[in-house]
């Protein structure tokens, strides 16, 4: 969210470099399909209030970014499914949430985006074992809570219904007189 208004005008010098790694990538160098690329886009800026956040980036096969077949890789800031993306880092971080805007504001040329922040509805593999995990754990606790309670139930109901009863079989001390002989 955007708390102070943007204004003013400046001219920034925005590259694009495609890196292997670390190490910059020669111009029209051929990739291959198994080859893992990193897209850097950055401002030349000492600032440190500037931000860049790249909100779409697609490619096309030709040099034309109109072209109609166009192979998207961020969508709303965040990586499209199944294109083997990852962000780095975009903005300041790398989080990515997958949000619906409830109400967008344009001021000067930033969107800000006011709202609750949603969960993707797709669930992966490892989500969903963890999910049957937790529930797992959940069940097992209550029905042990409540094995616990009927066993204290039954003990103190036999304890009420048997009474509170002396076994003890130490033999008391009593006194008394024989008399053996009588005169």
């Amino acid at each position: 969210m955007i708390k102070d208004i943007v204004q003013g005008s400046g001219t920034f010098h925005v590259t694009v470099q495609l890196l292997n790694g670390t190490s910059p990538l020669p111009q029209n160098y051929s990739l291959s399909p198994n080859e893992e690329v990193v897209v850097e886009v950055a401002i030349n800026s000492t600032l440190d209030q500037i931000k860049l956040v790249i909100h779409e980036c697609w490619a096309t096969p030709t040099s034309d970014p109109a072209d109609s077949t166009t192979y998207y890789f961020l969508q709303n800031s965040c990586p499209m499914h199944n294109t083997y993306t990852t962000v780095l880092e975009n903005g300041n971080s790398s989080d990515c949430l997958d949000r619906r805007v409830r109400s967008g504001n344009t001021v000067a040329i930033a969107r800000a985006s006011c709202g609750p922040i949603y969960r993707s509805t797709e669930w992966t593999n490892h989500e969903m074992l963890k999910s049957f995990q937790d529930v797992i754990f959940i069940v097992v606790g209550v029905g042990l809570g409540v094995v616990i309670l009927v066993v204290l139930t039954l003990v103190c109901y036999r304890k009420r219904r048997v009474g509170h009863y002396n076994f003890n079989f130490t033999p008391k001390q009593e006194s008394f007189t024989y008399h053996v002989f009588g005169t």
